[in-house]
């Protein structure tokens, strides 16, 4: 295969990896705005309607924010490892087609951090995603201590 032909190919690739990239940073928000939407809804419900139900219903209401919140931490965990993963590979693809090396007035025209390999770990780089573990374990929490009355509004 000739250089040409297979720097070609790698743009090609790098240009849908990048459409990957984007969709493993995005989902996380996504997510949040349902899940945040639905605490909202909940704790709404629940403060300024003073909502009467079993405690049947409460456990049950209880297990699915439970269930709700896991299911978004595993998908928050599962984006920042592709995302990872996937970043290598660009990475990688960049500089294969010599992106590194690219340079104005012998200063590099890309950071040299850009095209280092990145250890795929929950660890790494968990900044971001551990801000969205936050924020959706505090909603879930604040959930159910309305749902358990555990957190009451009251206007004096």
């Amino acid at each position: 295969m000739s250089e040409s032909l297979e720097s070609n190919d790698l743009k090609i690739v790098l240009r849908y990896l990048l459409v990957e990239i984007n969709r493993y940073r995005d989902w996380p928000i996504k997510i949040l705005t349902f899940t945040s939407a639905l605490h909202f809804a909940i704790i709404g419900a629940f403060l300024l309607k003073e909502v009467t139900i079993t405690p049947l219903a409460r456990i049950a209401i209880t297990i699915f924010i439970g269930i709700l919140w896991i299911w978004t931490i595993v998908l928050f965990c599962h984006c920042h490892l592709n995302y990872l993963r996937s970043r290598n590979i660009q990475s990688s693809i960049q500089r294969k087609i010599g992106l590194n090396n690219i340079k104005i007035n012998d200063e590099p025209l890309f950071p040299s951090e850009w095209f280092k390999y990145t250890c795929v770990s929950l660890c790494n780089r968990w900044i971001g995603w551990g801000f969205y573990a936050f924020y959706a374990t505090g909603l879930a929490g604040f959930s159910v201590a309305v749902i358990w009355g555990w957190i009451k509004f009251t206007t004096t």
